[in-house]
This record gives structure tokens, C-alpha cells and sequence, in this order.
């Protein structure tokens, strides 16, 4: 975790200090893990909201209910900021997306991140491990999920546990 000062901010003769700190997301084999279980009463709105994202995804209402009654819990992983508090992400959208603190709206960063570029080209030339893949993100996004940034193929690519290279540059993920 880096933390870094921001401009004083000046205002009715107060000065104001913000310290914002940079997170990281926790690596695959450190994240801390709490699963919770969503109690139809106790949660229903959650329980209800739920079940409508299973029917949005292909169930029927009453595989949805099945599942739910089957399976009513989610594993969340745990993250902290040191300057304001914890929070809890579903960790089967720590692959998917990206991540914000909801804190201070910052996106998550992953260890090396500060080394992986910002602009992305369909051209691009990205190999991935021992012969996974090697092509353009055009045929990346057609192999393995279309619009992915920099950061999303890092972070599939340390999740996987295999090298990334993009034109011709070594990422190092860690």
C-alpha cells in the first residue's frame, strides 16, 4: 500500500491535509476470505436481489429459489483502508471487473500495475505463458473476453499464475 499527499486544500482560514492512500488488491493466496449467508428474512432484500440476478443470468424462478435455498451463501474477500475502513468485495467479481474503494472511488491496483501502459491498441502484440496465447488484443478478446483492459489481462494473467508480455514489454505481475 503507497500513501501520498494531495495538495492543502484552503478554506475559511482552516487548513484541510487529505492523505489518500493507494490500495492493492490482496494477491490470489493472501486474500482474506469471509463468507456470508443471506437469510431470506433476515436480508431480503439482498435475498430478493439475489434471486433476480440468477434469473437475469438463465434460471427460472424456481431454479433460482433452488439454488438460492441450496446455496444462500456468497464468499466476499476483505479489504481495508487503512485511512477509512474496511470493505467487502464478491469474490467472483475480483476477476471480472474492476475494483473501486468505495471510499475514496480510487480503482484497486495490482503489484506492478505502475509498469503496465494505459493505452490499448487492437494492434497490440500480447503473449501470454508457455504458449497460452500470442497475437493482437483483437484475437486476445476473441479468445478469452472482449474489452479487456491492461489491467484486466494482469490481472487474469497473476490469477492464472502465467507471464504476461505486451509488445514486447515483460509485465511483471507479483
Amino acid at each position: 500500500m503507497v500513501s501520498f499527499l494531495l495538495p492543502i486544500f484552503v478554506s475559511d482560514l482552516k487548513t484541510t491535509i487529505k492523505i489518500y492512500t493507494i490500495m492493492k488488491l490482496n494477491a490470489p493466496e493472501k486474500c482474506e476470505v469471509i463468507v456470508i449467508t443471506i437469510d431470506k428474512y433476515q436480508h431480503p432484500i439482498a435475498w430478493k436481489n439475489r434471486i433476480e440476478s440468477l434469473i437475469n443470468s438463465g434460471m427460472t424462478i424456481q431454479e433460482a429459489n433452488s439454488e438460492m435455498i441450496q446455496r444462500p451463501t456468497i464468499e466476499m474477500e476483505l479489504h481495508y483502508d487503512v485511512n477509512c475502513g474496511a470493505f467487502l468485495v464478491e469474490s467472483a467479481a475480483i476477476e471480472s471487473t474492476e475494483i473501486y474503494n468505495p471510499y475514496t472511488g480510487s480503482q484497486l491496483q495490482i503489484e506492478g500495475e505502475e509498469e503496465i501502459s494505459e493505452s490499448e491498441d487492437d494492434e497490440d502484440h500480447i503473449v501470454l505463458g508457455d504458449g497460452m496465447f500470442d497475437g493482437s488484443r483483437a484475437q486476445f478478446a476473441n479468445c478469452f473476453f472482449s474489452n479487456a483492459t491492461n489491467f484486466q489481462i494482469a490481472f487474469f494473467c497473476r490469477t492464472e499464475g502465467v507471464s504476461l508480455e505486451i509488445n514486447g514489454k515483460q509485465i511483471k505481475i507479483k
